[in-house]
């Protein structure tokens, strides 16, 4: 009897065989030509603006502290601005004559810079009377809505000091590594 039972069973589990169902189609997704473009991570700057001299200003007072880092070459310019939070990348075009004309844009924020080029004088040192001052090439910008340029000088740059309280430790030095 078990022996019969057992046949049946092998008999109705072989007997028949199962169709696979057909899969559904998986849809494709399409992206539209013009949103595959916007998608595109920012470029950032060409080799040429990366390997360009950078001329740097940096800020620094007891409550507020950041850098600007400005290169151009051949046309294009790319500036960062560098705080304690973020840094924020600009890039844009530059119009290199008696005047550089900077044109700037990241995400919705645009700096629109009027420089000059000059040599000044300048120390590493602003309290210190021994320190000797040396010559360092700078452009001086204008930014609109601001009375007083700011000052960016070649690599290491320039710092703007404030905020000290014996007042001929304010103002512009070189950055010393």
């Amino acid at each position: 009897m078990l022996r019969s039972l057992l046949l049946t069973v092998l008999a109705a589990c072989g007997s028949s065989t199962a169709t696979p169902a057909e899969p559904d189609p998986v849809p494709v997704a399409s992206t539209p030509i013009d949103a595959a473009i916007d998608a595109a991570p920012d470029a950032g700057a060409s080799p040429e603006v990366l390997a360009a001299p950078a001329y740097v200003f940096q800020f620094n007072t007891p409550d507020r502290k950041e850098t600007w880092t400005l290169r151009w070459a051949n046309g294009s310019a790319a500036l960062d601005v560098a705080t304690t939070a973020a840094t924020i990348h600009y890039l844009g075009t530059v119009s290199d004559g008696a005047t550089i004309e900077f044109d700037l844009t990241a995400r919705n924020n645009q700096q629109k810079l009027s420089c000059t080029k000059k040599s000044e004088q300048y120390a590493a040192s602003l309290c210190d009377k021994k320190a000797k001052p040396r010559s360092v090439d700078v452009i001086e910008c204008k930014l609109p809505g601001y009375d007083a340029p700011m000052t960016l000088g070649l690599e290491p740059g320039l710092e703007f000091v404030g905020g000290q309280s014996n007042p001929q430790c304010n103002g512009y030095r070189i950055i010393t590594p």
